[in-house]
């Protein structure tokens, strides 16, 4: 948020004000001609956020790119990309339907987080089935310390929720390893992996680890006894709109939708528009 505080207090009477009084009773907005990338991120961050979270639409990858960036300068909010792999997209052996799911749980968990979160989705990204929420809260793991835990049954859950066992102790997203009374987990909602110390089947302390690797205790950086691990794969039934909630936001970047999926598109936001906020960014109507 560092770089719109200034820019805000410019235009704290004539902006600001006149977004929020337009925004607020309503939760949609529809802005004309708002320009280039940089200018629509700066007039959305401008819209009250709290723990709100968004997905933003855009017509080609190229434009998902630019308001990603774009967003990621002026808003100070996390922000990511919803970019799909097709099979032979990797040069490597590894299966692109795991890396799929990994990366769309990822996503799905910061949408449930309790931060506020923008994702940006080409709209034809629209159309795959994601897991529903439901789903995803029976297979999401709560961890507390001192309470029992049988590393088998726990193992047992683990590998229902998607996670699979390491080949060695590289952890990537989704992968865990028992080294004696220690096991160690990626979690899919985790930036680096955690680490759970066990003594006689019970949880004596779970660890965070940071970019250099160092592990401190979950006490002392989140203030919590306990840890939730969100399913790594999950089966897919569910529209990723479904995520958003009635403080949550949908913006419509100019959108330019083929007549093959106009139809379509049309159909799922009218099914779910009440359960959202709407922020459309419209072109200049050209004569």
């Amino acid at each position: 948020m560092e770089q719109i505080k200034g820019f805000s207090l410019l235009f704290s009477e004539s902006h600001n004000k006149l977004l929020k009084e337009i925004f607020e009773p309503t939760g949609n907005l529809s802005v004309s001609g708002a320009g280039n990338f940089s200018s629509k991120a700066f007039i959305f961050c401008s819209l009250p956020r709290g723990g709100q979270k968004v997905i933003w639409l855009t017509t080609t990858g190229g434009q998902q790119e630019n308001v990603h960036r774009s967003l990621v300068f002026w808003g100070g909010v996390k922000t990511d990309n919803l970019e799909l792999l097709k099979q032979g997209d990797r040069q490597f052996n590894t299966d692109v339907t795991r890396l799929n799911d990994v990366h769309v749980m990822e996503r799905i968990s910061k949408l449930m987080g309790g931060e506020a979160y923008n994702l940006v989705v080409k709209y034809e990204d629209l159309f795959l089935k994601v897991p529903k929420k439901k789903d995803v809260e029976s297979l999401t793991e709560t961890v507390k310390i001192n309470e029992e835990l049988e590393p088998v049954e726990f193992f047992e859950r683990l590998i229902m929720a998607g996670y699979e066992i390491s080949d060695d102790e590289h952890l990537e997203k989704g992968t865990y390893i028992k080294k004696g009374e220690v096991i160690e987990i990626f979690p899919v909602n985790f930036d680096f992996p955690i680490r759970l110390n066990l003594g006689f089947d019970k949880v004596e302390s779970i660890e965070m680890s940071d970019a250099l690797g160092t592990y401190r205790g979950v006490k002392e950086e989140t203030g919590k006894g306990s840890i939730q691990i969100r399913p790594a794969s999950v089966e897919r039934k569910g529209n990723i709109l479904d995520f958003l909630g009635e403080k949550d936001l949908l913006v419509e970047d100019e959108l330019e939708i083929f007549d093959e999926f106009f139809e379509q598109f049309n159909e799922l936001i009218k099914n779910r528009k009440s359960k959202f906020r709407l922020f459309e960014i419209a072109s200049f109507m050209e004569d």
